[in-house]
């Protein structure tokens, strides 16, 4: 069901076998008129029909558990949507830089694993629940292979649907597919509130080589 312009209180909710997307009148104009926002909703709300629909965490003690996983599908939805074509408008091709962007700026510490109701907003609560989980999902994936990712949720989602399962459960499949100890991975980015502390490891420098092909403009 996509509530029309005006009705946005009955836009973007998940129910088991019906969801609701959502539009605004902004989005008839440049740049929103650019971005793929009916088509993310929609994905987002279907992929709760796995999580939470049928794999059942807590969203209130482990919000994370239920819209971490599915932010981390809706992007990588629509990774292969925008490269096929099938949502064309975007304003920048470019699925996690929100995401990133928007940790950029955070300042304070965030802990994913925690309480819905110990965060001290909503901004907080969507920041770890959302877009931390996704990014640190996508991190794991980089580090463990894309095809190694997408059999370890699968195993979780067959395993575990019908199920109530929490953070060990995941943590299980994941290690028993990828075959390596993700502890400090866990205990780090999941059960605590570190950030990444970037640093030079290395400079290198090279001779550049002779221009080749059509050169203009001086």
């Amino acid at each position: 069901v996509s509530p029309p312009p005006g009705a946005g209180g009955a836009g973007g909710m998940e129910y088991p076998t019906l969801i609701t997307t959502g539009a605004d009148r902004l989005m008839l104009y440049p740049p929103f008129a650019w971005q793929a926002g009916i088509e993310t909703v929609t994905v987002h709300e279907l992929g709760h029909q796995y999580f939470q629909g049928m794999v059942a965490t807590d969203e209130a003690e482990r919000a994370w558990l239920d819209e971490g996983l599915v932010s981390w599908a809706e992007k990588r939805c629509m990774e292969d949507m925008l490269a096929d074509g099938v949502a064309g408008r975007r304003l920048a091709a470019w699925v996690w830089g929100s995401d990133r962007l928007s940790m950029a700026f955070e300042r304070t510490p965030l802990t994913i694993d925690r309480p819905s109701w110990t965060y001290r907003g909503i901004g907080d609560y969507f920041l770890a629940s959302y877009t931390k989980t996704a990014l640190a999902l996508r991190t794991l994936e980089g580090l463990l292979g894309e095809d190694v990712m997408a059999r370890a949720m699968r195993a979780y989602f067959v395993e575990h649907r019908f199920r109530h399962p929490g953070p060990d459960d995941l943590r299980a499949v994941l290690e028993r597919v990828s075959d390596r100890d993700l502890g400090w991975f866990f205990d780090a980015v999941i059960h605590g509130d570190a950030t990444p502390d970037w640093a030079v490891l290395a400079v290198r420098q090279r001779r550049i080589g002779s221009v080749e092909g059509m050169t203009w403009g001086g």
